[in-house]
């Protein structure tokens, strides 16, 4: 996860908060970066896809975001050496497009 320790004066507007002339105190850098994935474009009807991962620790752990549970699931992960691989399956797309966007 990446993350930054900020200070300085804040506003809100509704529900999004807004930090205003801040200092950045820490980051905090991902200990997990993506190399790379199987295949750029999931066809309509599913599959598998493949992430390979360069980790450091002690191996990686996956989430599914709740709204993308009905159609994406973990198959299988697996760390040796500091990389770890992660296969994805994904069900057969029954109507639209799916649009998902990892948090960040």
């Amino acid at each position: 996860m990446i993350g930054a320790t900020v200070q300085g004066p804040k506003t809100t507007y509704g529900s999004i908060v807004e930090l205003i002339d801040v200092s950045v105190v820490n980051i905090k850098k991902s200990i997990v970066k993506v190399d790379s994935l199987s295949i750029d474009t999931l066809p309509k009807a599913g599959g598998e896809v493949i992430a390979y991962l360069t980790n450091k620790g002690e191996g990686v752990d996956v989430k599914i975001p709740e709204e993308a549970e009905s159609w994406l699931s973990i198959k299988s992960i697996n760390t040796k050496n500091g990389t770890s691989t992660v296969v994805f399956k994904a069900n057969a797309n029954k109507g639209g497009a799916f649009y998902f966007e990892p948090k960040k």
